[in-house]
């Protein structure tokens, strides 16, 4: 496969799901990973795996992590939530829930954390 050796890597939403197996692909692969997620998991990460519970949606909080972590290597935004459904039955507190994690999320992470890559080269 690959290997990433040294690799400093940030999951969101790494708790559970798609965010779940690239957490341990990662680390199979050799990388120190360090999940972001809203709530502890059902079941246990590996103990290799450093959680940081956390609310993407508040900038402070992810910038907190990203201070405390220093420079990473690889940034995954895997967090988000979906809405089944259409526009009569998404409500305006849904879609704005919705825009808060899915994109703002997003942005809070890569704000925090890209600086440390582009300083890094990574």
């Amino acid at each position: 496969m690959f290997k990433l050796t040294n690799k400093k890597v940030v999951i969101t939403g790494g708790c559970s799901g798609i965010g779940k197996s690239i957490a341990l692909t990662f680390l199979a692969q050799g990388a120190e990973v360090h999940v972001i997620d809203l709530k502890a998991p059902a079941e246990p990460l590996p103990s290799d795996i450093s959680l940081h519970l956390s609310d993407i949606t508040n900038i402070e909080s992810v910038q907190a992590i990203a201070d405390e972590l220093g420079s990473i290597d690889i940034l995954v935004n895997n967090a988000g939530i979906p809405q089944i459904g259409n526009l009569e039955k998404t409500s305006p507190s849904d879609f704005q829930n919705i825009f808060d994690v899915n994109v703002k999320g997003a942005y809070h992470c890569m704000y925090a954390f890209i600086p440390g890559m582009i300083q890094q080269k990574s």
